[in-house]
Parts: structure tokens; C-alpha cells; sequence
């Protein structure tokens, strides 16, 4: 709990302001994400602290704004999960390691650059094999195979929104 002078200091300093309006952006141009060591995106966050006011509304907005940060998460963790399963879905789960390994050093306090590069390179031999494979018979069943997981993720997610 804050002292008597500290509150009587901030009541008489900042007793009538009003709280400011949070902003949260994230833009990612797939097709200028920067070098295998590194994922360019845009994120602007506009997050000010929470502050101490005797303004009503402030004080109400102020508990909303977290609650409402909770939720948010909730939801860019279900996308996220989304994505990761269809990815592991389309190109199969050899690609979900990759995808883990590549977050994995991405999100280390100091990004494993080595990794990152590794792991990349990995993907961008997948992909090229997958494109030598176009010209293949087998190319017919791996797309009627994609076709069938995609229509099982979009029941699923139409499931899910109902």
C-alpha cells in the first residue's frame, strides 16, 4: 500500500486526468521479411502505463484495457494455433519441426542467428522438393491429400465459429 504523502502527492499532481488510448498493429508483408535470419514486421504498440487518477471513467477504462489485453491474447494465440496446424496439415509435420526450431531461436533473449539461417535453409530445400515433385504423378495424389486436409481444417473452423 502507498504511503499518506505519496497519494496525497499524486491526488494533488494528477487526481483529474484522464487515461490515454491504447493502439496495438502488427503488418507482415510476406515478400519483404528480410534475410533467413530475421523476420521483418511493422509492430506499433501504444501501451501507456496504468496510472493513478480519480477520474471514474479512467479508473473503469483502465481495468477493462487489461481485461480486454487478456482476451486479445487469447485470440492471436488461436490464430497463431491455426496457422501452425495448417501449415503442418498442407505441407505435413515435418514442416511443424521447422517451424518450432525457427521460433525456438527467434525467440531467445539473444535470436540464435546460426539456427535461424540453419533451419531456414532446411525449409527452402523442403519447398524446392516439393517443387521437383510438381512434374511427378505424385504430384496428383499430394494435391488431392492438401485439397481433402484443407476442407477437413475449414469444417473444423466453421465448427468452431458456430
Amino acid at each position: 500500500m502507498r504511503s499518506d504523502d505519496e497519494l496525497l502527492n499524486l491526488i494533488r499532481t494528477d487526481k483529474r486526468k484522464k487515461v490515454n488510448p491504447i493502439h496495438i498493429s502488427l503488418d507482415i508483408d510476406p515478400y519483404q521479411m528480410g534475410e533467413d535470419h530475421e523476420v521483418l514486421a511493422d509492430e506499433q504498440v501504444n501501451l501507456p502505463v496504468a496510472q493513478f487518477t480519480m477520474d471514474p471513467e479512467s479508473v473503469v477504462a483502465q481495468v477493462k484495457i487489461a481485461a480486454k489485453l487478456d482476451e486479445f491474447i487469447n485470440h492471436v494465440e488461436e490464430f497463431r494455433s491455426k496457422y501452425v496446424k495448417q501449415l503442418s496439415v498442407v505441407y505435413g509435420p515435418l514442416m511443424r519441426e521447422f517451424y518450432e526450431q525457427y521460433s525456438r531461436a527467434l525467440r531467445k533473449k539473444v535470436p540464435d542467428l546460426f539456427e535461424m539461417r540453419q533451419t531456414m535453409a532446411h525449409v527452402k530445400t523442403f519447398a524446392k522438393e516439393i517443387s521437383l515433385r510438381e512434374d511427378n504423378d505424385e504430384a496428383i495424389f499430394d494435391a488431392k491429400r492438401i485439397d481433402n486436409a484443407l476442407e477437413t481444417i475449414m469444417e473444423d473452423t466453421d465448427a468452431n465459429n458456430d
